[in-house]
C-alpha cells in the first residue's frame, strides 16, 4: 500500500500532470489519492470522477465505471503531458505546488482546488 508521501516522491511529475489534466480541480493531495486508489485497484469517488460517471450514464458511485475513469484519467494526464500549458493547465505551476508539498508536508491540506 503506497502512501501519499511515497507517491509525491516516486511520481511528482504525474501528480503535477494530473492537477493540470483536472484543470486545477485536483490539489496535490487529491491527485496523489487518485493515484494511490488506482494503484490499489480501488475506485476513487471524488466529485469530478463521480460527475464523469454520471455523464457515462451510470450512478455517481458505480464501482466499475469509477475504476475505468481512474485509469482513463491517469492515461490522459500522461498522454497530454506535452499540452499542459496555459490557463488552468500550467504544468510549471502544478509542479511548484507538488514541490512545496514535498518540502512542507501537509501544506495543501484543506486546499479545495489548486487554482482557486
Amino acid at each position: 500500500m503506497a502512501s501519499q508521501r511515497e507517491i509525491f516522491k516516486k511520481y511528482p511529475r504525474l501528480v503535477a500532470h494530473l492537477i493540470c489534466e483536472s484543470l486545477g480541480y485536483f490539489c496535490p493531495l487529491s491527485a496523489s489519492n487518485a493515484i494511490v486508489s488506482y494503484l490499489e485497484g480501488r475506485p476513487f469517488a471524488c466529485e469530478w470522477y463521480s460527475h464523469m460517471c454520471s455523464c457515462r450514464g451510470k450512478g455517481y458511485f458505480d464501482k466499475e465505471t469509477l475504476l475505468k475513469i481512474g485509469k482513463d484519467t491517469l492515461g490522459s494526464a500522461f498522454r497530454n503531458r506535452h499540452r499542459h500549458k496555459g490557463y488552468m493547465a500550467e504544468y510549471k505551476q502544478a509542479q511548484t505546488l507538488v514541490k512545496r508539498e514535498l518540502e512542507h508536508e501537509g501544506i495543501s491540506v484543506g486546499m479545495l482546488a489548486s487554482w482557486f
